[in-house]
């Protein structure tokens, strides 16, 4: 399962920095902490983002996060007895709360980046 979101700026390090900020500022607080959200650079333009869902269960699940020229792309391997919950697994968690966050950092990045 993927999302991907277009960041519209030249330089992929910054898009890094950016990705960065939605993690530590936004993600581990407020209406998301019941997903227990964790994550770490894997690589310089990748991440890998842990977080739980209850689907009836709850279980953590990982998803990698690449940041190429264009895209921010974020990748879900779901274990077979979730696959049945993939679309709500993605529209709500990946698209709706990490997806979101990260488009909502990466509107200020492309704010900022006229001014370069």
């Amino acid at each position: 399962m993927k999302h991907s979101l277009v960041h519209g700026l030249k330089n992929p390090a910054k898009v890094q920095y950016w990705v960065d900020q939605a993690f530590r500022e936004y993600l581990f607080g407020g209406s998301y902490a019941e997903h227990k959200i964790s994550y770490e650079w894997t690589g310089p333009l990748s991440a890998l983002v842990k977080f739980a869902v209850s689907m009836p269960i709850t279980r953590e699940l990982e998803a990698r996060v690449d940041i190429t020229q264009t895209e921010v792309i974020i990748s879900c391997d779901l274990p077979w007895e979730l696959v049945v919950f993939e679309p709500i697994i993605k529209n709500f968690v990946v698209s709706r709360t990490i997806g979101k966050e990260i488009d909502r950092w990466l509107e200020k990045a492309r704010f900022y980046a006229q001014y370069d």
